[in-house]
């Protein structure tokens, strides 16, 4: 097969498109539950979006991006309804409609110099995220997304949820690389005013009318066009509604604005702008924000000195700073409990050692999550835990090896998406920083340039460190900024840059097809192995089954469940050894016979046709581990009026412990109710048979070996019992009953469920708050699981950080 650059190119853009619609789809899907027209609103949008980039392709971006930082309050007053971050699918299907649009769509138009590395990201995510979600819902089983409620961590998280969660952390990468690709093949004109008139001057615009929002919030009443918890923390919420978020697009365009090159008027309404930027950004209260707008403004100050040759204030420059000065000495006066100052005077002095180990573990560690991240990144370093999972899995690993804490990321951008992604996954992601770390230290505009570039390169460079220490990329609004300065700045510092449409090198395409085989490679091996849903709950001890059911007359002792097409149970383990039966009762067997398959910890015990319903019976070791882990599968079901609502039967299938050998030979007898005899000729039944199976005891003795002796160190968890309370296989179950069974299922929502709102109508709640019935279950979760609802609304704290 000959090389073709062109095929490859649009084979790689079209792969990465086609994720991006994935992701959109099934985010838009789940969020019809909390809102009924989400799915035609975002497909209006995203129809919108491709008439405009056909016809007008500057001009409908100019459009899409008036509403990037409006978006909440504006849903909010036309929906009369709390937003919630899904909600932004809207703008996003707009935006995707333009990418999808554009008459060269299958091409990638990034420079050359940084080709490789952006394409090489773009499609480790695109590829990445599916492969997640499938391994999530635990392969083939499609129904744990809406049939079965199992929760995918100890803290909650349906697969639904999780898998929502995923696909919009692959929008935030894929909508703002594709963004960037499309500035460099419709805003690259030798005019450098195209870029500022359709592209940055809407969102500044938008920017500076939300700074102005976020200040009368701040100096006159802070519930006007707010919501979540942020009046109650005297904290303003800007046209985001997320005080955190916009603080750092106020940050951003504090420094941003005085990149616009014009004439005096111009220059003196970029100043005002900034001016209102900061104060909006004061009013947020956003410490960070406060970090990067101070960082912001030291390259301006540098490329001021250079070009001015030395201080040089004139007669109107001390006026505009005297009257700055006392605006500033006036807001900390008369609003003396607001802004960032305020919640600084809470952090810990430095006049001992104390006040510098907060700092250091402040920027390092907070609340164990650094530690966690760089303990899982030791754990899974090749390709990592699974992109979007380390908010539940890393709030989830904190609070088996040291205490309860909310889903939060990594506390650092580049270490959040190593223990996501892995070395390989973030290959393309490392590569290009470095590139673009090294490409803003060597550029900084010529003449007239200087200062602009400054402003921009001051930008760039607070949310770089605002990253070190915190997540400000979990909002889309600030990853299209970014994505934004990083293009205008570009188009400052190198005016000949040209519009470039190919491929890469065979070479190139040779290594980008080796680090993405090599990434997809491990995580389906790692998929398989500790990473899979219910072996993670067998070893982090929390309920995990579905597919499986309690009959309608249960026996007297022992376990026996009825099975669907394919069921998981993770079962408390009794004794070192499992005395397991299974057997079909299909009314046809004699006729078709049944294909049954049985794995208990991942050892298959059972893979045959079965002709009768003649128990088939086999023993397995399972050693001292606190959990096992039964799966079952067959090829056909059947239907038995007596089972509620007629449900599918695939097996029946009976287990219990034994710690005496010599009670396997009365295996057969042990189940009440089936009395039958097992004849050789029909199906042998298996005497005493190590299969292998030592428990999962294993697993844990490899946690501690990676663990070691730092600073979080495993827990008894590996040798103690479950202390959760027993629930329900399926909505309407007896507690009492499935307590025999040592089957734990909770019947009902899981924690991030009630506060995401992403499950059937039935089971909705518009808030949380307003529904006493949630509440009273979620009660039944314990105190802990109510500490995370109470302090964040998990979804909220997810996507504002």
């Amino acid at each position: 097969m000959s090389y073709s650059p062109q095929a490859l190119t649009q084979l790689s853009k079209l792969v990465v498109l086609a994720s991006m619609l994935g992701a959109l789809a099934f985010e838009t899907w789940q969020g019809r539950f909390n809102y009924p027209y989400l799915p035609t609103l975002t497909a209006l949008a995203a129809a919108i979006g491709v008439i405009g980039a056909r016809y007008r392709p500057q001009l409908a971006a100019a459009a899409i991006l008036a509403f990037a930082y409006w978006v909440p309050v504006l849903f909010v007053a036309a929906a009369s309804r709390p937003f919630l971050p899904p909600f932004f699918v809207i703008w996003s299907g707009a935006l995707a409609g333009l990418f999808l649009g554009d008459r060269h769509a299958l091409t990638w138009s990034y420079p050359t110099r940084w080709r490789f590395a952006l394409v090489l990201w773009a499609l480790a995510v695109a590829l990445g995220w599916p492969l997640i979600a499938y391994r999530e819902i635990d392969f083939q089983s499609f129904a744990l997304l809406e049939r079965y409620h199992v929760s995918n961590t100890g803290i909650g998280g349906s697969p639904t949820m999780i898998v929502a969660w995923m696909s919009d952390v692959a929008i935030l990468h894929l909508l703002g690389l594709l963004w960037f690709d499309w500035l460099f093949r419709h805003a690259i004109g030798s005019d450098l005013g195209d870029v500022q008139r359709w592209i940055a001057l809407p969102l500044a615009i938008g920017a500076t009318a939300g700074a102005a929002l976020a200040f009368y919030q701040g100096a006159v009443d802070l519930g006007f066009r707010s919501g979540g918890v942020w009046p109650s923390m005297g904290r303003a919420a800007g046209s985001l509604l997320d005080a955190n978020a916009f603080g750092m697009i106020a940050a951003l365009w504090s420094a941003g604005l005085l990149a616009f090159i014009g004439g005096r008027r111009a220059r003196m309404l970029s100043v005002a702008g900034a001016l209102l930027c900061w104060a909006g950004l004061w009013m947020t209260g956003s410490r960070t924000a406060l970090l990067a707008g101070f960082v912001g403004l030291a390259p301006i100050g540098v490329a001021a000195l250079r070009e001015g040759g030395g201080w040089r204030v004139g007669k109107r420059e001390l006026v505009g700073g005297g009257f700055a000065l006392a605006a500033v000495v006036a807001v900390l006066l008369v609003l003396p409990s607001k802004g960032p100052l305020n919640r600084l005077r809470y952090m810990p002095t430095f006049a001992g050692d104390a006040g510098y180990d907060w700092l250091i573990n402040e920027f390092w560690d907070r609340s164990s999550y650094g530690g966690a991240a760089a303990k899982m990144i030791l754990s899974h370093p090749a390709a990592g835990i699974g992109i979007g999972l380390f908010h539940m899995m890393g709030a989830d690993y904190i609070r088996v090896h040291l205490h309860m804490v909310p889903p939060d990321n990594a506390q650092n951008w580049w270490r959040h998406n190593m223990v996501e992604m892995g070395i390989a996954g973030a290959a393309g992601l490392l590569a290009w920083s470095v590139l673009f770390t090294i490409f803003l230290i060597r550029t900084s505009g010529d003449a007239d340039r200087r200062l602009p570039a400054a402003a921009l390169k001051g930008a760039l460079i607070a949310i770089g460190l605002a990253s070190l220490i915190g997540m400000p990329a979990q909002s889309l609004p600030v990853v299209i900024t970014f994505w934004t300065f990083a293009f205008w700045y570009t188009r400052l510092v190198d005016p000949n840059t040209t519009p470039s449409s190919g491929g890469l090198r065979p070479v190139a395409w040779l290594a980008i097809v080796v680090v993405i085989a090599g990434y997809l490679g491990l995580t389906v091996v790692e998929a398989r192995r500790s990473l899979r849903p219910p072996l993670r709950a067998a070893s982090g001890d929390w309920p995990y089954s579905y597919g499986m059911y309690e009959p309608p007359v249960p026996p007297a002792e022992g376990a026996t469940l009825w099975t669907e097409r394919r069921g998981v149970a993770v079962v408390p383990v009794g004794g070192p050894s499992m005395i397991l039966t299974a057997r079909a009762e299909h009314p046809d067997l004699a006729q078709h016979p049944v294909r049954a398959l049985v794995r208990v910890n991942g050892q298959t015990v059972v893979d045959m046709k079965l002709y009768t319903n003649t128990p088939v019976v086999r023993k397995i070791e399972v050693g001292s581990g606190p959990h096992a882990v039964i799966e079952t599968e067959v090829d056909r079901t059947w239907r038995n009026s007596q089972a509620e609502h007629e449900r599918e039967i695939g097996l029946v299938i009976s287990w219990k412990f034994v710690h005496n050998p010599t009670e396997v030979g009365r295996a057969s007898g042990s189940f009440p109710g089936d009395d039958r005899v097992v004849e050789e000729g029909e199906q042998t039944l298996v005497e005493a048979v190590d299969v292998g199976v030592h428990g999962l005891h294993e697993v844990c003795d490899v946690a501690r070996q990676v663990v070691g002796s730092g600073s979080l160190q495993p827990s008894a968890l590996c040798n103690r019992r479950p202390e959760m309370n027993v629930r329900s296989l399926e909505a309407g179950g007896d507690d009492e009953k499935l307590q025999r069974l040592g089957v734990q299922r909770p019947d009902m929502r899981d924690v991030a469920d009630v506060a995401l709102e992403v499950r059937h109508p039935a089971r909705r709640v518009d808030r949380f708050q307003d529904d006493r019935r949630a509440w009273t279950q979620l009660r039944k979760r314990g105190v802990q699981q109510l500490h995370q609802i109470g302090r964040l609304e998990v979804l909220d704290n997810l996507q504002g950080g």
